[in-house]
């Protein structure tokens, strides 16, 4: 007798099975009535429905020793302890070289280089420095000052004979299309008020050692980058007056009225 197997109302030809099914009915296999299981019911003329489910995937869980886990667990830990101390001391270092720069920068040792009070950080109320804050794309670098100033003492004309600008002025707009590419240069066009926040917000940009003015026009950029650090070092200029607060805020100019 032959057999025949269909799947569901398939317009297929019939197939005949191999010679381990001759004998048998014909087989009937619904896909419409797949389990859950990934099993198929077949049907067969002369008898009971029969449900064939696949053999079931080996399980991918790993059992682990409670013993050999906080075995990992501690090893990691003293990994994790043996890197800190490796930070601890190139932190350590690279202090010491930054300490050593600063002294050796003649225009700190001549006093070039006073600190920056609190009250100088008057923009906005309760007014505080936020150096760990990203702002423009820029990377606050603590050797900045030491760079440029080793750089314009090595080079005077920079200073004597350029005018080399970093600002954040639209860049199609007047001031920096026309103003600034007419009387100098602007050495880092990729930075604006404009940016996209994931620029604005990140540390992406090196500040230019050849830089000799900031022109800005945000009056907040002190607060970000510190003064004599990280920009605006001594053979440096900057348009913005720290501690202007008392000029643009009422309550401050009342307060320096009475």
């Amino acid at each position: 007798m032959n057999s025949s197997v269909s799947f569901g109302q398939s317009n297929h030809p019939s197939y005949s099975p191999p010679s381990s099914l001759s004998g048998t009915q014909a087989l009937n296999v619904n896909p419409s009535r797949r389990q859950t299981t990934e099993s198929y019911v077949i049907t067969s003329l002369n008898s009971d429905p029969i449900q064939v489910t696949p053999p079931k995937k080996p399980s991918k869980r790993i059992n682990l020793d409670p013993a050999v886990g906080l075995k990992v667990i501690k090893k990691l830990k003293n990994q994790l302890d043996e890197a800190n101390e490796k930070i601890k001391s190139l932190l350590e270092r690279r202090d010491k070289v930054q300490h050593v720069l600063r002294w050796s920068n003649p225009l700190y040792i001549v006093g070039a280089y006073p600190k920056l009070k609190d009250r100088y950080f008057n923009s906005y109320p309760d007014g505080k420095p936020h150096y760990e804050k990203y702002n423009y794309g820029i990377i606050n670098d603590p050797d900045y000052c030491e760079i440029v100033d080793f750089y314009n003492l090595a080079h005077p004309e920079n200073m004597f004979e350029s005018m080399n600008f970093f600002t954040d002025y639209a860049k199609n707009g007047l001031t920096r299309r026309e103003v600034i590419n007419e009387i100098g240069h602007d050495t880092m066009r990729q930075v604006s008020r404009y940016m996209t926040k994931k620029d604005f917000y990140s540390a992406q940009y090196h500040l230019n050692p050849t830089i000799t003015n900031f022109f800005t026009k945000r009056v907040d950029i002190h607060i970000y980058h510190a003064i004599g650090k990280h920009f605006n070092c001594a053979t440096q200029m900057y348009n913005h007056i720290p501690g202007h607060g008392v000029l643009k805020r009422k309550d401050l100019i009342v307060d320096s009225v009475k």
